[in-house]
């Protein structure tokens, strides 16, 4: 009897975990967020004279679990015709098309009109990435592309259109609040020595956030993001922030904070650092 007894309450059980496993495949499969159920991928169109481009692109991004090329166009004008056509989140568009009666600056203005974003892959020049700025593109690359600034790019896209994955945070020692608190490290836009005491650095953040970092080292905070570059022997900058640069100054940003220098020197040891990554 006690043996029955048992028998019973363990197919009782059973039945109960049956019945909540094939409740939560039932949910999963037709209830679940998009987020959930598919892989977020940028499907991405490129827009260039030179086909050389699109196996470039295509090569850099081979591994990338963020992005994929699903089309590629020589011509301005054969994209604009079948840009209703076009399924796609991210174009890649160079500027000059001398045998088309259409440019990238049209394509641009079109692509903003429609919300899409998109990446210029032909500024040269620091006069000439400030320019293409104007427009709103996530990034402006000179030719030849560099697959690094390529793929960091992408990141930014990636956070731009599907809203950013997961934020790093670090528990840091912190002058205002005499202890550690909890700093997100994509916020930190400019560091600089404390003037009291140069162990300590002074970080500018987002909404004109303030503080002083105890007994940390560039070298330490270097080590936190491949975002961050030392421009000069006493300043450290974001690129996000970066609008352009010139022989020997780098141009910041104010949109984010109005206590940011709006130049500031770009010392010869760490030109060519900067320079590789920026441009």
């Amino acid at each position: 009897m006690v043996f029955l007894n048992s028998f019973k309450i363990n197919i009782g059980v059973i039945i109960k975990i049956l019945y909540l496993y094939y409740a939560l495949m039932f949910y999963f499969t037709f209830y679940a967020p998009p987020a959930m159920n598919e892989k977020r991928i940028l499907n991405c169109v490129i827009i260039d004279d030179d086909p050389d481009v699109f196996g470039t692109i295509k090569y850099f991004l081979r591994f990338s679990s963020k992005a994929v090329v699903v089309n590629c166009f020589e011509r301005c004008s054969d994209f604009l015709e079948k840009l209703n056509e076009v399924s796609f989140d991210l174009a890649f568009l160079d500027c000059f098309f001398p045998n088309d009666i259409k440019n990238g600056a049209d394509v641009a203005i079109k692509l903003k009109e429609m919300g899409k974003n998109f990446i210029f892959i032909s500024a040269k020049h620091a006069s000439f990435i400030a320019a293409c700025r104007l427009i709103g593109p996530i990034d402006a690359m000179p030719k030849p592309l560099n697959e690094k600034r390529l793929k960091e790019s992408v990141d930014t896209a990636f956070e731009i259109i599907f809203g950013p994955m997961s934020k790093k945070h670090v528990m840091m020692r912190v002058k205002e609040f005499h202890g550690e608190i909890s700093i997100c490290i994509s916020d930190i836009l400019y560091a600089r020595p404390d003037q009291n005491d140069p162990r300590n650095k002074q970080i500018r953040m987002r909404n004109n956030i303030n503080y002083t970092l105890m007994n940390y080292t560039f070298e330490g905070l270097l080590g936190l993001s491949s975002e961050f570059v030392m421009v000069n022997k006493s300043e450290m900058v974001s690129y996000e922030i970066v609008g352009g640069q010139n022989r020997d100054s780098v141009f910041l940003s104010q949109k984010e904070n109005q206590k940011i220098p709006k130049a500031i020197s770009l010392n010869p040891i760490f030109k060519d650092k900067f320079k590789s990554n920026f441009e």
